[in-house]
């Protein structure tokens, strides 16, 4: 028997469902020649859709229509391939026939061209899309009713897009990239040092390094902008030409300006004091008087930011350094030729500890914030620390030096000394220790006559002199060190002060003081009179109080009731502190809320 190609056009015809919406099966009819003769009887008919007319590759499943009736040639089957066939390309039907149940399938020749029926022009104006809509049809606008069967996500990546009008559902997700929407504020963590500020937006300042967060170029009315310091380093918002912060809206915190440190005042205190402390707010003082021929100095307090002091029961030896705790009633002072005494009700009276005494000579001594932990450096018995507030004593594996100066964090955990050389007399070195003295580590600062150092409250600002070398800093605990600008450089930086964030320093030299606003990278002469100066500051670095041959004086900072306008202004704030700006017309911008010390510029 010889199958031969089909005779007859098809024929399609659609099936409709009873809803009367399309569906993909379809009617094709057809005459089958057998022989020559229109074939009549029962035969198995397979079908196949290819996308050319010979060759090509199949688009479709085989559908196998077995035991189809041909009368006189003619036959009708339905014929569904699903979804996904006709796309609008060109399609080929492959009709495979065989006598039912017996022999292999044959391919009629040529294959059959599928061409569309009348009622597929409704595609024009479908109620219902199947497949892809070319992305430049879909332009307009679009009412609500046409997106209302969506189950899917719609992304709208033309920047010009906007919603008019109100809007009852929700959106979900981060908004990290929503820019301009009163009352709503996305965060963005900052790990470089500079930050372009937009409008509505949060930033985490997360560096070690201060970074510089500038104020938005072109806010609307009502904008905010938050930020909030994460790393060490803290923040500063910098500003644009015509901006300035309303600094006053701060309240109980105080916004300096340490480049008008103009108004100076020598207090009643002694004479002759080589070493100061202060507390943490700035009102209790206390001064070690180091008349040394014969020994006749004494240790002084004050109660009232300085204005009038009170000589302590400490004898009179020759005091050489003081600390205090944060809230002043723990203070501890060595003597140079004697030993460690300490106070635990602020200076009322005191108790020489187990620390070496006799013809040791005590140079330096520092103080945790809680006044449990206490380092002193002597000038050749090596390095000592105390856990409990002075009452016992452990000798540190600090190696042999001419030690001259010591600071500590404010929990006590890491120290950093200076020495001003070793015991074979070359110049000395600037060691740190991460765990409370127990071990140290020679840093990669010069090696020189070091005198003195500071450090901020956690640890990772610190600020060295020596002699001949001048002034260095650094923002890395140590680790690297970076020398300040010739405007420090005194024969003896004779005594540092940093405030907690490590933001303000202060330098007390032969004649002169220094201070910065920017942890030492510029600086600025005050007008601070007399000679050979110790310096102490309150925490948020708002109140300085000096002394030397001649007496004591303490200065107060500017209080700014706002930011100098322009490029020159600009808030500064330390680890753990934040600020809600709220752009109010102008150029102008007010704090809606704060945590923490700032400071204005």
């Amino acid at each position: 028997m010889q199958l031969l190609a089909l005779l007859a056009v098809s024929a399609f015809n659609p099936q409709l469902s009873t809803a009367f919406a399309q569906g993909t099966a379809f009617s094709y009819q057809a005459v089958l020649n057998d022989g020559g003769n229109p074939a009549t009887g029962i035969y198995d008919l397979r079908f196949t859709i290819y996308d050319a007319v010979t060759n090509g590759d199949a688009v479709s499943g085989v559908l196998t229509n077995a035991a189809t009736p041909v009368s006189n040639g003619l036959f009708s089957v339905t014929l569904d391939f699903g979804e996904g066939v006709f796309t609008g390309l060109g399609r080929w039907l492959e009709v495979d026939v065989r006598t039912n149940g017996g022999g292999a399938f044959a391919a009629l020749v040529p294959r059959q061209t599928l061409l569309p029926v009348p009622y597929t022009v409704m595609a024009n104006t479908a109620s219902n899309l199947l497949g892809t809509l070319p992305a430049a049809q879909l332009c307009g606008t679009l009412p609500a009713s046409v997106l209302s069967g969506c189950s899917g996500p719609v992304t709208l990546t033309n920047g010009g897009n906007s919603f008019n009008g109100s809007f009852s559902g929700s959106f979900f997700g981060s908004g990290a990239g929503l820019t301009n929407v009163p009352g709503s504020l996305a965060w963005q963590n900052v790990t470089g040092t500079s930050q372009q500020a937009q409008p509505n937006t949060g930033y985490l300042a997360n560096n070690a390094a201060q970074v510089t967060i500038t104020l938005p170029t072109a806010p609307n009315l009502g904008d905010i902008m938050r930020v909030s310091g994460v790393g060490a380093g803290g923040w500063i918002i910098a500003q644009n030409a015509g901006q300035a912060i309303q600094a006053e809206q701060f309240g109980a915190v105080t916004t300096t300006n340490w480049n008008s440190l103009t108004n100076w005042t020598q207090t009643s205190g002694p004479v002759r004091c080589c070493s100061i402390a202060s507390s943490s707010d700035g009102s209790k003082l206390a001064a070690v008087w180091c008349q040394s021929s014969p020994p006749s100095g004494g240790i002084y307090t004050s109660t009232n930011s300085g204005v009038t002091w009170t000589q302590t029961s400490a004898p009179n030896v020759e005091w050489y350094s003081i600390a205090l705790s944060s809230d002043g009633s723990k203070l501890a002072a060595v003597v140079w030729g004697g030993g460690i005494y300490t106070s635990t009700n602020s200076g009322l009276t005191w108790t020489q500890t187990s620390a070496p005494g006799g013809s040791t000579r005590w140079r330096s001594i520092a103080s945790s914030a809680d006044g449990t932990k206490l380092a002193a450096v002597d000038w050749v018995a090596g390095i000592y620390t105390s856990a409990d507030s002075g009452v016992t004593w452990t000798q540190t594996s600090a190696p042999g030096e001419e030690w001259a100066s010591i600071a500590s964090s404010a929990d006590g955990s890491e120290l950093v000394a200076v020495a001003w050389t070793d015991l074979s007399y070359n110049p000395g070195s600037i060691y740190i220790s991460a765990n409370s003295g127990s071990t140290w580590t020679t840093t990669s600062a010069p090696s020189t006559n070091w005198w003195s150092v500071a450090m901020s409250a956690n640890g990772t600002n610190l600020a060295a002199g020596g002699q001949g070398v001048g002034f260095y800093t650094s923002t890395n605990s140590g680790v690297t060190w970076t020398q300040t600008s010739s405007a420090v450089y005194l024969e003896f930086d004779h005594c540092i002060a940093f405030s907690a964030d490590g933001t303000k320093l202060a330098v007390g030299g032969f004649g002169v003081i220094y201070t910065s606003t920017n942890s030492g990278v510029t600086w600025t002469q005050t007008s601070a009179p007399g000679s050979g100066f110790c310096i102490a500051s309150s925490a948020d670095g708002t109140k300085l109080v000096a002394a030397n041959t001649r007496g004591i004086y303490t200065a107060q900072a500017t209080i700014q009731t706002t930011t100098t306008p322009g490029v020159a202004g600009y808030l500064t704030g330390g680890q753990n502190s934040a600020i809600e700006l709220q752009y109010i017309g102008n150029g102008q911008w007010l704090p809606l809320s704060h945590e923490g010390t700032i400071s204005a510029y």
